[in-house]
């Protein structure tokens, strides 16, 4: 398994920023990944622009983060879209499924394809705030199953994780837990 740095896909988000915090704190390597920039300034961390709707900014990331960094520990991503109204139509759901669970899937096989080995682990976090309710809500949830599910048939050799908070921002000691269970 990689020894490399972290990617963590959403890192300008207040999941993403204290994942990378703790990361970096803990004395590890940290790429970002994000539509905004982050505050970081540290050594040990470096950060991407990418945009998951759209594939050419998809395919510009892919090459440039392999063109410098030459293994990946693991993914953590935190980049989910939300749906502020309840009253939205069919597409949107699928257009928001896409991007939630489509997009993640297909990023990280393609990260996959980039490095000769294979990552350790990737954690999806999705917070109760950014579910939608009721039958989307249990949708969304069977969908994140499926693709979980189908990472773990894909890639055999990587710890596959999904976890669902309870709010969109984390105390350092929820991070902590996590990613001490996360077997670095």
């Amino acid at each position: 398994m990689s020894t490399g740095p972290i990617l963590v896909i959403g890192s300008a988000s207040q999941l993403g920023q204290s994942f990378c915090q703790c990361l970096l704190d803990r004395g590890y390597h940290v790429y970002g990944a994000d539509l905004e920039g982050n505050e970081f300034s540290h050594a040990h961390y470096g950060e991407f622009q990418l945009n998951l709707e759209d594939e050419q900014s998809l395919e510009e990331f892919l090459i440039e983060f392999s063109s410098q960094v030459e293994s990946l520990r693991g993914v953590i991503f935190c980049s989910f879209q939300t749906i502020e109204d309840d009253t939205f139509h069919r597409q949107q759901w699928l257009d928001h499924l896409v991007y939630n669970l489509i997009s993640p899937y297909q990023l990280i096989l393609s990260l996959q394809d980039y490095f000769n080995e294979p990552c350790s682990f990737i954690l999806t976090l999705l917070s109760e705030e950014e579910q939608l309710s009721g039958a989307i809500n249990l949708g969304t949830h069977l969908f994140l199953k499926q693709m979980i599910n189908q990472l773990k048939n894909d890639l055999p050799s990587v710890q596959v994780l999904s976890r669902v908070l309870d709010e969109k921002t984390l105390s350092e000691e929820q991070v902590e837990k996590i990613i001490t269970n996360l077997d670095l």
